[in-house]
Formats: structure tokens, C-alpha cells, sequence
């Protein structure tokens, strides 16, 4: 898909400038059907296409930035909710409240909505229950270390809304630079066709359209 859309874009920058700007050219294509308004409408369908790129560009840059901030916050504060969970382990050994109202048994899931829901339960329990707390800060867990966890885990949450953001925008910009392409693809298709017939005899000309002549 890049190379095609350099290739179009090359292509167009070549062909419709010397278009509008050689006199002979554009006399000749004028009785054609392309007269100069259709060739300046062209030129705003490159336009558009550049834009439309450079836009795709930017929102996948963004997504890129997005999908960072998320695992990095994620991956600190997962590092934080283990040592945490494996504190509680002990100092809530067995509580079977604590085991079930902190999701303190089993694996800890891999996908980040089964992680964050057993997070979310765990630091929902300790703010629930003031003893589960105090055990856990007895055991080296302090409650402003508890709290801080709480919160970044609703950063971790924010991050992922923001990054789901981004990558609907870069969907958004990736179908707007498929049509900008689409649009431009068809216009210079149907222009080179065109201008093949009016300058066959004149092969000089074709080349200042960025058309190959074979000798």
C-alpha cells in the first residue's frame, strides 16, 4: 500500500502540474475534455491525497504513543498489584472472606480485561475492609502504598479508553486516505488515458507527463 500510494502521488506531481503549466500541453488537453478547472481538479485530489496521508501518518503516531503510555503503566503497576497480592497471601492466610471478597487464589489472568477485573476486586476488597487493609500494611504494604495502586490502576484504565481513541482514529484517517487514493487513482487513470491519444504523435510531450515512451 505505501508504494502504490508514492507511486500515485509521483506520478500525479508530475503529470498534472506540467499539465496546467506547459501552454501546448494544456491548449491540446483543453479540447480533450480536460480543460484547465478539471485539471486544477486534479490537482486538489493530490492535495487532499497529501493531506489525507500525512493525517494517517500523525493518528498512527499517536496510537503508537497511546499503546506505549498504556503497557508501560500497566506492566509498573502489575509489578506493584503482584507483590501486593503475594503479601496479602500471607498475612490473610486462612481468611476465606479475604480470599473471596480480594480474588486472593488462582492464576492471575493474562488478557487485561481479566487482570483488571481481579485487580479491581482487590483493591475495591481493601478499601472495603479496613482489616484486610491493616493486615497487608503490617506485612509491609503501607495503606498509601494500597491507595496509590488503587489510583494507578484507574490510570491504567484511562490509558486504555485513550488508546481505544486513538486506534478509532486511525481507522477514521486510514479510510479517508483510502478514498483520497481511490479519488486520485481513478482521475489520473482516466487522464493518462486520454492524454496517451492526444499526444501520440507527440511523444515528447507524454514524457513531460511522466509517461515512459519507448523508442
Amino acid at each position: 500500500m505505501a508504494k502504490k500510494i508514492q507511486d500515485i502521488i509521483k506520478s500525479a506531481q508530475i503529470a498534472i502540474p506540467n499539465a496546467i503549466n506547459i501552454d501546448d500541453i494544456r491548449t491540446t488537453l483543453a479540447s480533450y475534455g480536460y480543460p484547465l478547472p478539471k485539471l486544477e481538479q486534479g490537482n486538489l485530489l493530490l492535495e487532499a491525497l497529501i493531506a489525507a496521508q500525512t493525517k494517517q501518518q500523525l493518528e498512527y503516531g499517536d496510537q503508537d504513543k497511546a499503546t506505549q503510555t498504556f503497557n508501560d503503566l500497566w506492566d509498573q503497576l502489575d509489578q506493584i498489584y503482584t507483590r501486593q497480592l503475594k503479601l496479602a497471601r500471607v498475612a490473610l492466610k486462612g481468611n476465606s472472606d479475604a480470599a473471596r471478597d480480594l480474588a486472593l487464589d488462582g492464576p492471575r489472568r493474562k488478557s487485561f480485561g481479566g487482570w483488571s477485573m481481579q485487580a479491581q476486586q482487590f483493591y475495591a476488597g481493601l478499601a472495603a475492609n479496613p482489616s484486610f487493609a491493616a493486615a497487608l500494611a503490617s506485612f509491609g504494604a503501607p495503606l498509601p502504598e494500597q491507595e496509590a495502586a488503587s489510583a494507578a490502576l484507574a490510570d491504567v484504565i484511562a490509558a486504555l479508553r485513550a488508546l481505544e481513541n486513538e486506534r478509532g482514529q486511525a481507522q477514521i484517517a486510514t479510510r479517508e486516505r483510502d478514498a483520497a487514493i481511490d479519488a486520485l487513482d481513478d482521475w489520473l487513470g482516466d487522464f493518462m488515458a486520454v492524454a496517451r491519444v492526444a499526444f501520440a504523435d507527440q511523444p515528447e510531450h507524454l514524457e513531460r507527463l511522466g509517461v515512459t515512451v519507448r523508442a
